[in-house]
C-alpha cells in the first residue's frame, strides 16, 4: 500500500522555517517559570501561619512542571499545597495556559472536601467577591473555562450552590486572569491564592 504523503500548508512551512518562533516560545516559558517561584514564595509567606491547622498537608515543596499538549497548547503550572492520593486532594493549581489565561484552582476531594465542604457553602458571598468559577463538569481533571467545565459561582442561585459537590466528588473553586496582565501576575495570582486558602482557613 503506497504512504500518505505528509504535506505542510505554506503556513506551516514558514513557521518551521522561522527559529524565532521556538526561541520566543522557550523565553514565555521561562519567564513563566521565573514568575510561578516567585509566586511560590509568596505562597509560603501566606501558608506559614496556617501549617499549625492543617498539619503534614503543607510538608511538601512547591512544584512547577511544564508540559506542552493541554487541548494541544503549551502550559506551566505550579501546585503548592499538593497532597494527593487516590482518595484525598488538597490542592491549590497555579496555571498558565498558553494562549487562554492564567489561574488559580482550589482542588479538594475525599476526606479534605468532607472537612471543608460546610464551610465553602457557608462562605458563597466570599466566592463570588472573589469572582471564582466552580467546577460542574464531570472531568476533574480539565481545566478550561468552557461552560461544560465551569460557571461562575454568582449565577449560581443560593438552592442551587446549598446542594453542595456530592455528585461531582469532588470541587474545584478556580480564578482566572487574561495573561495580557501579564505585568501584574506575581500580585493577582497570590492574591487569589491568598483569597482561597483564608476562606479554608476560616472554614475549620
Amino acid at each position: 500500500m503506497e504512504a500518505t504523503k505528509v504535506t505542510l500548508s505554506d503556513a506551516e512551512l514558514a513557521l518551521a522555517m522561522d527559529p524565532q518562533v521556538m526561541l520566543m516560545k522557550n523565553a514565555v516559558v521561562d519567564a513563566v517559570y521565573g514568575l510561578f517561584g516567585r509566586v511560590a514564595e509568596r505562597q509560603r509567606e501566606i501558608l506559614t501561619p496556617l501549617r499549625p491547622r492543617f498539619g503534614e498537608v503543607f510538608d511538601l515543596p512547591p512544584k512547577i512542571a511544564r508540559g506542552e499538549k493541554y487541548r494541544g497548547l503549551p502550559y506551566v503550572m505550579l501546585d503548592h499545597p499538593r497532597s494527593f492520593s487516590p482518595t484525598d486532594i488538597l490542592a491549590v493549581r497555579t496555571l498558565f495556559w498558553w494562549g487562554h489565561f492564567f489561574s488559580v484552582t482550589l482542588h479538594l476531594r475525599g476526606r479534605w472536601l468532607e472537612r471543608f465542604e460546610p464551610g465553602i457553602l457557608a462562605s458563597r458571598a466570599r466566592w463570588v467577591a472573589g469572582g471564582f468559577h466552580v467546577s460542574t463538569g464531570a472531568q476533574e481533571w480539565e481545566h478550561h473555562f468552557g461552560a461544560d467545565n465551569y460557571t461562575p459561582v454568582e449565577s449560581l442561585g443560593e438552592e442551587e450552590w446549598g446542594r453542595g459537590f456530592s455528585d461531582l466528588g469532588f470541587v474545584k473553586l478556580a480564578r482566572r486572569h487574561p495573561i495580557s496582565r501579564f505585568g501584574e501576575m506575581e500580585e493577582l495570582l497570590s492574591e487569589g491564592f491568598g483569597d482561597a486558602l483564608e476562606i479554608l482557613h476560616l472554614s475549620l
